[in-house]
């Protein structure tokens, strides 16, 4: 809602689009229409992260390393393009 988190969320759309990367959405584009922030987003079909534990509830230990793992791997190429 304010000005400050507008430009916040436009530079870190801007700073994630070029990223590319299995477990790294692609962004399109961002801006702000009629004055309301938009991010047009790749679609991916399926269940939130957070709606799957809600349902499912804590992982088994190996799962869980696996889903940190990728997690961290896109943390990675996050920060190999600064």
């Amino acid at each position: 809602r304010s000005p400050e988190q507008v430009r916040r969320f436009q530079r870190e759309a801007r700073a994630a689009a070029p990223l590319s990367h299995p477990n790294i959405v692609r962004i399109y584009e961002a801006g702000v229409r009629q004055g309301i922030p938009f991010m047009a987003m790749e679609y991916v079909d399926g269940e939130s992260f957070d709606r799957f534990l809600a349902r499912s509830g804590p992982l088994p230990w190996r799962h869980a390393l696996e889903v940190a793992a990728q997690m961290a791997r896109a943390l990675a190429c996050a920060h190999e393009h600064g």
